[in-house]
């Protein structure tokens, strides 16, 4: 594909668009036509997460690093408070987002991840319960051990437990 792309270009050379082109090409003859299986979504999202990682490692990299003999686009100072924050800020909004979309939205998600997201809401109520009755005064109190498998309702698992 590169090589297609030097020649049509005309001039024979490299030319630093050639990757992109070529990767949107390939990108969608291999994983955009047809279904889009479990295993393909998943190499794609892999590939996603660390190109987003790379351009945001790029935004903070000193322009001499880059090649480049532009203008850095942020400070030192700028820099520097991206790199102290930018992966609490990114795990942060990540886990806010799969909150809300669990809550609010749960069939978007992958079974898979909702499915786990279950299990933690109950493993979750579970403690707090726990914790909870430990503080209140001791009274006699029986408590049923029991295996459940996840239902629909993280909800119906959690009374389940209490």
């Amino acid at each position: 594909m590169m090589l297609l792309l030097r020649y049509v270009a005309g001039s024979g050379k490299p030319s630093s668009f050639d990757p992109f082109m070529s990767g949107l090409v390939a990108g969608y003859l291999v994983f955009g036509r047809g279904e889009q299986g479990g295993v393909n979504q998943q190499i794609v999202i892999y590939i996603f997460a660390r190109v987003v990682l790379a351009l945001a490692k790029l935004l903070v990299l000193p322009s001499s690093d880059t090649g480049s003999a532009r203008r850095p686009l942020l400070t030192n100072e700028t820099k520097d408070t991206i790199r102290a924050n930018a992966w609490p800020v990114f795990a942060s909004v990540s886990w806010a987002a799969v909150m809300y979309i669990f809550n609010s939205y749960p069939e978007t998600l992958q079974p898979s991840l909702r499915s786990s997201m279950q299990y933690m809401y109950v493993m979750v109520v579970i403690v707090i319960t726990m914790a909870t009755r430990s503080l209140q005064p001791k009274k006699q109190t029986s408590y049923l051990v029991a295996h459940a498998s996840i239902r629909s309702s993280y909800t119906d698992d959690a009374r389940f437990f209490l």
